[in-house]
């Protein structure tokens, strides 16, 4: 389903994850899997450059949804078309991911879909969407799941990481 009109951040954030504790996925959407980052880590992005550049690769799309929450008493926002080239996404004045202390990116395919919580950034993707992200961030080293590894530790250390990584 391609999406017809920007979601609000409450909206995406239904839409794509499960936020409630002890759920067995991460994701609203079937077998997606991705990685889980200490969003404190990282700038605006919420995560390392090599898998921003590897979902830009994966995806071939210029621009990507991002929505974020209003001030308090205001209603909330759609989401508004952002570049995904690293420079572009950082200087758009108009980027929620600015000023929202939560923000939720995603593609009209539905092929990606980030949420910039307060703690975790948490990443997902269709599984052979996943598999061609870490087909590229492999070339470096990485994975997804080592990335997730590398911020958090083992997910068998947070039940949590099990359901993202898959």
């Amino acid at each position: 389903m391609n999406m017809a009109s920007p979601l609000l951040i409450s909206q995406a954030r239904e839409h794509f994850f499960v936020e409630k504790e002890d759920s067995p996925d991460a994701f609203a959407l079937p077998e997606w899997r991705g990685a889980a980052l200490d969003r404190n880590r990282y700038e605006l992005h919420r995560m390392p450059q090599q898998l921003w550049e590897a979902i830009r690769a994966v995806l071939s799309e210029p621009s990507c949804f991002v929505c974020g929450y209003a001030p308090i008493g205001q209603p909330e926002p759609p989401g508004v078309l952002i570049s995904m080239d690293w420079e572009g996404f950082a200087a758009a004045a108009h980027n929620p991911a600015k000023v929202s202390p939560e923000w939720v990116a995603y593609d009209q395919k539905e092929r990606m879909a980030i949420l910039a919580g307060f703690d975790v950034t948490i990443v997902g993707f269709p599984s052979a969407v996943a598999d061609e992200v870490d087909r590229i961030l492999s070339r470096d080293g990485a994975t997804l799941r080592e990335l997730t590894r590398g911020d958090f530790g083992s997910e068998s250390e947070w039940p949590f990481l099990a359901t993202v990584v898959k």
